[in-house]
């Protein structure tokens, strides 16, 4: 009683009941009941011929010498999978495992991406706002939270400081003193009829 209760009721086309099953089923075989359904979907009314479980084949010495020497000797992966009943990801992953070719990402075939270029540069971006990802010195941080005491606007402390907006804003919430909220007002009475 490890496993799941199964029940399964076969009908034939005229909904006659033509089999019944039931019981408990180990939860390793599972996938044995799977395989049956649906190589019975695949064929209806054939007799199920149930497909035997994959598993992968493990290397011998052998084969692990003969990849490697294969290898150097400038056969691809490809060529080397047909010559051993394999697949070309099965000798690419090998290749690996004997430290003669790196790991094989998921589109080993597709040559790589062309290098991007970026959409502006460091020079771009200094030409408006020429402190742009300059550090922040202490001095700084004084005189932009006392300019902002005093009232200066956003638009003022970036032509003052030679940094864009988001630079402004993001520094002013660290220099700042945070400030309580004000309590709301309270309601006016109302007028005098």
């Amino acid at each position: 009683m490890d496993g799941p209760r199964v029940e399964v009721t076969g009908a034939d086309n005229d909904g006659q009941l033509i089999a019944e099953l039931a019981g408990y089923l180990p939860g390793g075989d599972l996938s044995l009941v799977a395989r049956v359904f649906l190589a019975a979907a695949a064929n209806p009314g054939a007799s199920a011929r149930i497909p035997a479980a994959r598993r992968p084949r493990s290397w011998s010495e052998q084969e692990s010498a003969y990849v490697a020497s294969r290898h150097r000797d400038g056969a691809d992966a490809e060529t080397i999978a047909a010559e051993l009943g394999r697949t070309a990801n099965s000798i690419r992953y090998k290749l690996h495992a004997l430290g003669l070719a790196p790991f094989p990402g998921p589109n080993t075939s597709r040559p790589p991406a062309p290098a991007r270029t970026p959409a502006y540069t460091m020079e771009d971006l200094r030409k408006v706002h020429p402190n742009s990802h300059k550090p922040w010195e202490p001095e700084d941080d004084e005189r932009l939270a006392r300019r902002a005491a005093e009232g200066a606007s956003i638009s003022e402390l970036m032509e003052e400081f030679g940094r864009n907006h988001g630079a402004i804003t993001s520094r002013l919430a660290r220099v700042q003193p945070s400030v309580a909220p004000s309590p709301p007002a309270a309601p006016s009475p109302p007028a005098a009829p």
